[in-house]
């Protein structure tokens, strides 16, 4: 599983409840470099694309198109909504 998050203690938290349940994870930080990681492993290699829509360098909502077997997108609350 592609985990994308640019915040380290999100990153730390999501990977660790997931690598709980099994998976094995690979932590980027920003789309751009999930698009890399994507690209550079053989196919198959994810079996997930976990990213929040608002990421520095290039957001979830372009991603899913040719880059993603399947991609979810994390929920994010904006300042006012909270």
């Amino acid at each position: 599983m592609l985990l994308v998050e640019d915040n380290d203690l999100n990153a730390e938290i999501a990977a660790t409840i997931l690598e709980g349940d099994g998976a094995y994870v690979s932590i980027v930080g920003d789309g751009a470099q999930a698009v890399e990681a994507f690209a550079a492993n053989p196919a198959g290699t994810f079996d997930a694309i976990l990213m929040d829509v608002a990421m520095p360098k290039m957001e979830g909502w372009p991603l899913p198109g040719p880059y993603a077997p399947s991609t979810a997108l994390m929920p994010q609350a904006s300042p006012s909504s909270r």
